[in-house]
C-alpha cells in the first residue's frame, strides 16, 4: 500500500469514528460516552443528516467534546464543510468553546493548519468553522456548503428565532444539528427541550455527572461533587434532575429560580452607589422546630447579609431583628406575619410608631389576583424577576450561607392552578414532603425583600436614617437593655 492509500484509509476512519481521531491525531482519548455521543454524530454527516441532542449533567465533557468535533470536521471533510458553533452568549462562544478548540488545535500531534482566530478557524475557502454569538439571527445566513455542521452548546438557552436560523443553512442531505446541554427546567418548552419530547425529530442521549465520575477522565466532575449536589438538592429535585443526571423534570411543574441565575447574581458586582441606598430587612419567623428563623438584608438592590437561627423564642427573634436593624440601619422591616411571624410584627410595630414594620401574610389574597393563587406565589415571583433580570448582586462570603440561601432559592417549584390558571407556589408541607424536610426560610426572607417591588407608586422606604425606626433615638441614648 502506498503512503497515499494509506493516507486514505486513515482518512476514512477518521471520518467515521471522531474519538479514533482526537485520539490519534488530537492527542485526548474521549471516554466512553463521548465516543458514543460523537459517533452517531458522524454516521449522520456522512450518510443521511439530521439532529443529535444529548442531555448533559455538569462535568461531563460536553464543551471538551465539541470543541474536538470542530477540528474533526475540518480536518476529515476536506472536500467542503462549515462547521457553524454557538451558545447562548459571546462570551460563551469565545471563552468556553473556542478556549478548547485552541487548545487542541495547538496541542494535537500533527498541524491542522490554517491560521487560528478568537473564534474562526479556515483551511481552506471552503472549509472553515466559526463561532457566532445569538444577538443577530442574520448572522448565520449564507453559510451553506457540501456539509455544515451545526453544534449549540448550552442549548437550553439558546433563543428559537436562532434555531430558526441555523434551520435555514442545514436543509442539505448530509447537515448535521449537534445540541449539547444541561436539562434544566428553564429550558423547558424549548428547541432543545423538544427534541427529547418527540415534537422535534432528533437522536437523542443523556449523560450524568455520576458516569463522567464514575469515568474518572482527566478534567470531568468528581464522585465528590455529585454526593454533595445530591444532598443539597434533593434526588427529586429540578435542578438534580437536570444538573447531575441530565435529565429533565416534569413539564407539569417548574423550577422558579434556576441554579444559573442564582450563580449569575452571586457572581454580579454590586452597585457602586450602595451605601446611598436604604436598607430592608426580610424575616422568616420560625420557633423550636426544624425550620430557621432567616433574616435577609437588601440594600438598594443588592442583597448583602443573611443570617438564620434555630429553636429560638420569639423573644429571642425580636431582640436579634432589633440588633440587625441596628447593625444595618435598616429602613425597614417586612416579616412574614403568618402564624408566630404575627407576634413579631406586633412586637416590632408597638416599638414604631412610624410603622415602617410591615407584615406579610403569605397566605392572602394576591394584589394581583389574576395572576397569582396567593400573596407568597407573588412575591417569589418578584425575586425571581430580579434574578431573571440581572438587576443585582448577591454580596455575601461565608460560604455555608450561599449554599444555603442557593438551595432554598432553587428549590420551590410552581405550577398553573387546574381552575383559574393562576401561578401557584409549591406549598413548604408539598416541599418539605419532596426534599426529605428542608425548608425555603433564607428563601421566603429574601423573598419578603422584594414584596415592595409588587406594590408600584403605593409603597417608599426611607431614604434617610433619620427616617427610619423611632428606636434609633433609644440606642443613641444607651436604652438598649430595655429592648435588646
Amino acid at each position: 500500500m502506498t503512503d497515499f492509500e494509506k493516507q486514505v484509509a486513515m482518512l476514512r476512519r477518521w471520518r467515521a469514528d471522531p474519538a479514533l481521531f482526537c485520539r490519534e491525531f488530537l492527542g485526548w482519548t474521549p471516554w466512553a460516552r463521548q465516543a458514543e455521543v460523537m459517533r452517531a454524530i458522524a454516521r449522520r454527516l456522512n450518510h443521511g443528516g439530521g439532529t443529535v441532542a444529548t442531555g448533559t449533567g455538569h462535568g461531563v465533557g460536553k464543551t471538551w467534546m465539541a470543541a474536538g468535533l470542530v477540528l474533526w470536521g475540518l480536518a476529515c471533510f476536506p472536500e467542503g464543510i462549515t462547521v457553524v458553533t454557538t451558545a447562548p452568549t459571546h462570551r460563551q462562544v469565545e471563552e468556553q468553546l473556542w478556549r478548547d478548540v485552541g487548545a487542541q488545535y495547538r496541542n494535537a500531534h500533527f498541524p491542522i493548519g490554517g491560521h487560528l482566530l478568537k473564534t474562526k478557524l479556515e483551511l481552506a475557502p471552503n472549509v472553515f468553522a466559526l463561532g457566532l454569538s445569538t444577538d443577530n439571527a442574520t448572522s448565520f445566513q449564507g453559510y451553506h456548503n457540501k456539509r455544515v455542521l451545526a453544534i449549540v452548546d448550552e442549548a437550553a438557552g439558546v433563543k428559537p428565532i436562532i434555531y430558526g436560523a441555523i434551520e435555514g443553512i442545514t436543509t442539505g442531505a448530509h447537515d448535521v444539528v449537534a445540541m449539547f446541554g444541561n436539562t434544566t427546567s428553564d429550558g423547558l418548552g424549548g428547541e432543545f427541550h423538544r427534541c427529547f419530547t418527540g415534537e422535534r425529530p432528533a437522536e437523542t442521549f443523556t449523560v450524568s455527572s455520576w458516569e463522567a465520575a464514575r469515568a474518572g477522565a482527566p478534567g470531568l466532575t468528581s464522585l465528590r461533587w455529585c454526593e454533595d449536589h445530591e444532598k443539597m438538592w434533593g434526588a427529586n429535585d429540578p435542578e438534580y434532575l437536570g444538573r447531575v443526571l441530565g435529565q429533565w423534570p416534569d413539564a407539569s411543574t417548574f423550577g422558579l429560580i434556576s441554579y444559573g441565575d442564582v450563580q449569575s447574581a452571586l457572581e454580579r458586582d454590586p452597585a457602586h452607589d450602595h451605601l446611598a441606598d436604604p436598607v430592608i430587612i426580610g424575616v422568616d419567623v420560625a420557633r423550636f422546630g426544624d425550620d430557621r428563623t432567616a433574616w435577609v438584608v437588601r440594600q438598594g438592590n443588592d442583597i448583602i447579609a443573611a443570617y438564620t437561627a434555630r429553636k429560638q423564642s420569639l423573644v429571642e427573634t425580636y431582640k436579634q431583628t432589633l440588633n440587625y436593624a441596628l447593625a444595618h440601619r435598616a429602613s425597614h422591616i417586612i416579616t412574614d406575619d403568618t402564624g408566630l411571624g404575627g407576634g413579631l410584627t406586633d412586637m416590632l410595630t408597638d416599638l414604631d410608631p412610624k410603622q415602617h414594620v410591615t407584615g406579610i401574610n403569605f397566605g392572602e389574597a394576591s394584589r394581583f389576583p389574576e395572576q397569582y393563587e396567593n400573596r407568597r406565589a407573588e412575591i417569589w415571583f418578584a425575586l425571581r424577576d430580579w434574578f431573571k433580570e440581572g438587576r443585582g448582586a448577591i454580596c455575601i462570603e461565608d460560604r455555608q450561607m450561599v449554599m444555603d440561601l442557593t438551595r432554598d432559592c432553587v428549590t420551590p417549584t410552581y405550577k398553573h392552578s387546574k381552575t383559574k390558571q393562576r401561578r401557584q407556589l409549591e406549598s413548604k408541607a408539598d416541599m418539605k414532603k419532596r426534599t426529605g424536610g428542608a425548608s425555603p426560610d433564607l428563601g421566603d426572607a429574601m423573598a419578603l425583600c422584594f414584596a415592595m417591588d409588587t406594590w408600584g407608586e403605593g409603597f417608599s422606604v426611607p431614604r434617610d436614617a433619620d427616617e427610619a425606626f423611632d428606636f434609633w433615638d433609644i440606642f443613641g441614648r444607651g436604652g438598649t437593655e430595655d429592648y435588646v
